[in-house]
């Protein structure tokens, strides 16, 4: 057995001292630094679910994949749309999640869904938020966050494309990887239908070239 020499720190002090090398030293010494690694992959993992927004698996259903159990609580947000004219939608509107009572939140997965059941998104949600980071891992018609950090809004707008019929918002939240509620949060919008698109367009070019000529 061959002798080696060992620093070890204590404090601001530095201790050399000889150990001889073995067979059982060497084991222990492997175990040891596999312990540390471990131990530091485990305090640098992200520790707010999915940071970089809900994954594929979540998209149909809208559940977080992280554990837990959905709250059946009265989530503490809400979801506001802005104003329309004549009642429905002709280009786009603007959307804001919102904790209440300054309630914030790590996570979302908001989708423009033809019916509260189904699946089917429709139009497109667009990131209008210059604060929060946004991604679509789902499809045009939804919208997700892509990072983790706690948020008290996120404002995001919805475009239609051909629809007619009233469609509905939807927004699962996450507060934190084991406080989350699924499709709690929604809102109903209503799309022009193509004679009052046709017929609201047309008023606005009037509009237009009335106060161009006056």
């Amino acid at each position: 057995m061959t002798p080696y020499l060992v620093t070890q720190s204590f404090g601001a002090s530095r201790v050399l001292f000889y150990k001889e090398i073995t067979l059982q030293g060497i084991f222990e010494a492997k175990m040891d630094i596999m312990a540390r690694v471990v131990a530091l992959m485990v305090l640098t993992s992200p520790v707010s679910g999915y940071s970089g927004g809900a994954p594929a698996s979540a998209c149909a259903t809208m559940i977080p994949g992280h554990g837990g159990t959905a709250h059946t609580s009265v989530a503490p947000f809400s979801l506001t749309v802005s104003s329309v004219i004549s009642g429905c939608v002709i280009n786009s509107i603007a959307v804001t999640l919102a904790g209440t009572g300054g309630t914030n939140f790590r996570g979302f997965l908001c989708q423009a869904r033809s019916a509260m059941d189904s699946d089917t998104t429709v139009g497109t949600l667009a990131d209008d938020d210059t604060t929060v980071a946004f991604t679509n891992n789902c499809g045009a018609g939804s919208i997700t966050h892509s990072e983790g950090s706690d948020k008290g809004s996120a404002n995001f707008k919805w475009t239609p494309s051909r629809e007619t019929s009233n469609v509905h918002i939807v927004c699962t939240v996450i507060q934190t990887t084991s406080i989350y509620w699924v499709k709690a949060v929604h809102a109903q919008v209503s799309p022009c239908s193509s004679a009052a698109r046709a017929t609201l367009t047309f008023m606005a070019s009037v509009g237009v070239l009335l106060a161009y000529v006056l």
